[in-house]
């Protein structure tokens, strides 16, 4: 399910939503790994700005990133490429440095797990996953595109999710 119309791109019903929380002269730490290029915190720095929010970048190498956020789930916001593929289980774990807690989800995801239909499965999938996104527990920024190059004598290299990790041991070398 598309769910961009949950949080659409609006600098002035932003503001409007910093001045009813009384939000003034917010000002917020983005921890990173030092291993992304500057153009997405770049962005977040210039568009935060726009709405009244000073962001602050601080670039750190992926242990640091790995203790501080990760681990101690100390930081005000943060992003990594997650490479796990249908990771939803996270929004369901309080434990998760998400921090996100939601009973609603919980249920829903544990009987999406436990359903024996697939479509039943996916019905609550879509249910729970319309609920984290309405509570704004967090946001995509985009999704990278993967380019991947291959020589004609291996086959067998996967053409989609290039962007997760793939079992090397199915690639072989090809006979042209």
């Amino acid at each position: 399910e598309d769910l961009s119309d949950v949080a659409p791109f609006d600098p002035e019903a932003a503001k409007a939503l910093l001045a009813e929380a009384g939000a003034e002269n917010l000002s917020l730490t983005l921890t990173l790994y030092n291993g992304y290029g500057t153009t997405v915190s770049q962005i977040l720095v210039s568009n935060l700005n726009d709405v009244g929010i000073t962001l602050k970048v601080e670039s750190v190498e992926f242990p640091a990133w790995l203790n501080d956020v990760y681990i101690n789930q100390d930081y005000d916001l943060s992003f990594v490429l997650h490479t796990e593929a249908r990771d939803f289980e996270n929004w369901a774990n309080p434990a998760y440095y998400f921090t996100y807690d939601n009973p609603e989800v919980q249920r829903l995801y544990a009987e999406s797990v436990a359903a024996t239909d697939e479509t039943a499965a996916a019905d609550l999938l879509k249910q729970a996953a319309r609920i984290v996104s309405e509570d704004h527990a967090a946001d995509w920024l985009y999704n990278g595109a993967s380019v991947v190059a291959v020589s004609t004598n291996v086959a067998d290299v996967p053409s989609v999710n290039v962007n997760e990790r793939f079992n090397v041991s199915e690639v072989v070398k090809s006979e042209e």
